[in-house]
């Protein structure tokens, strides 16, 4: 992991587990590399955010503000803490054995 940040995550080193963000880099790379399944593979939650943040950059210079405004808002309605258990949920998952491919590649 200490590859592409210079600092190791400190849940995969104490725990062997995979955090909700190891592989976002990789992931972001991947991206900028023309290869989407491989960034879906490093890490899938990155990949809808950066998906989430394009298209709301493109409907905003389309003239589409009104409705980016829409979802900003519902977006700040939903409560930190499901945010929070959606992390922890999306964490716990990917170390389950059945959803390995949820996992960063190795």
């Amino acid at each position: 992991m200490a590859w592409a940040t210079h600092f190791p995550c400190p849940l995969y080193v104490t725990t062997g587990c995979w955090c909700a963000f190891c592989g976002s880099t990789r992931a972001v790379q991947a991206l900028l590399h023309g290869q989407p399944a491989d960034a879906v593979r490093d890490n899938g939650l990155t990949v809808l955010i950066v998906a989430f943040a394009a298209t709301r950059l493109l409907l905003w210079t389309m003239g589409c503000g009104r409705v980016v405004e829409m979802v900003d808002g519902l977006i700040a309605r939903v409560d930190m803490r499901i945010w929070t258990a959606l992390l922890l949920v999306w964490t716990v998952v990917r170390n389950l054995p059945a959803f390995t491919a949820l996992g960063p590649a190795a």
